[in-house]
């Protein structure tokens, strides 16, 4: 099943230093691989002055590990919804929002935003950058010239062992999130994709373990995208908006591409909120979506 994903823009608390009153205003920003048309961020610093710093990672446990060390020198990060954005609310490191200074609030989806104030009571400390989903990534074409007889449309097509061992030759890949995959995984074997309990953990171990001679690769988010386009695998668990990408990128290369996902299965104040603000408003959300293939906020 495709497992909604939320991306969501926070403060991180502890900023660093003040900058002297002459110095070029500069904001961190530390987001997903790919996650945004570079012509926002130029388009941002034209507008406002503010020159931005950013960095990339392409795994949750990437970022956590980061922001665990301590004085990351981040001001605004994206974290996923769950779990990181939900540990980081709980920890107390967010720098709740000033919602009076952020007008483009309104363009928000009020649907998304009561999704998140489940773990973030108001929606105090993050606003929905993107949203998409996690679900297979198919050359449909090469799954079909080799079992044509296989449901393209449910994860068995990757999580049951002898599907995999039929589909191994033209390459099999899951990212490398424990924290994406592992819900994905449970919801497949009919348990709570939030499970914690040790017999459902062990269960979505072993359905993993038992397809993982046939796995090509565990990639990261941005190596398993260059992998879907080049063709070196056929089919990934993997977001939708790497997906998309990939997709398009293989058709500029004149690769050709069919059925892109799985269709069902079971700081400094000022800068940071201007940044925050920037992407609810109408021209930027409808430009970064079609660059970045996942959905806007509204």
């Amino acid at each position: 099943m495709r497992r909604p994903i939320l991306a969501l823009m926070a403060s991180l608390l502890a900023a660093l230093a003040p900058q002297p009153a002459a110095a070029q205003p500069v904001l961190n920003v530390y987001n997903w691989t790919d996650y945004i048309d570079p012509h926002v961020v130029q388009r941002f610093q034209q507008e406002t002055g503010i020159r931005i710093r950013y960095d990339v990672y392409d795994s949750l446990e990437t970022l956590e590990g980061k922001l665990s060390a301590g004085r990351s020198g981040y001001d605004v990060i994206v974290p996923t919804s769950e779990p990181t954005f939900a540990r980081l609310v709980r920890a107390g490191a967010l720098r709740p929002l000033d919602r009076a200074r952020i007008p483009n609030w309104r363009n928000l989806d009020p649907a998304l935003l009561a999704r998140v104030a489940a773990i973030d009571p108001g929606n105090a400390h993050g606003a929905i950058y993107l949203w998409g989903t996690v679900g297979l990534g198919l050359r449909l074409d090469r799954v079909r010239a080799i079992a044509p007889e296989l449901d393209t449309g449910s994860l068995d097509l990757l999580l049951k062992p002898e599907n995999a061992a039929k589909l191994a030759g033209c390459g099999l890949a899951v990212m490398d999130s424990a924290t994406d995959v592992l819900p994905s995984v449970l919801r497949w074997l009919g348990r709570s994709p939030d499970s914690a309990d040790a017999a459902d953990l062990r269960a979505a171990e072993a359905a993993l373990l038992a397809i993982r001679p046939h796995l090509r690769a565990i990639p990261g988010s941005g190596a398993l995208l260059d992998m879907l386009a080049t063709g070196e695998v056929c089919v990934a668990l993997a977001y939708s908006g790497d997906v998309i990408q990939a997709a398009a990128r293989a058709r500029e290369a004149g690769r050709g591409w069919s059925s892109p996902m799985c269709r069902r299965g079971p700081g400094r104040t000022c800068s940071s909120t201007c940044w925050r603000s920037r992407p609810m408003r109408p021209t930027p959300r409808r430009r970064m979506p079609s660059s970045t293939s996942c959905c806007g906020p509204r």
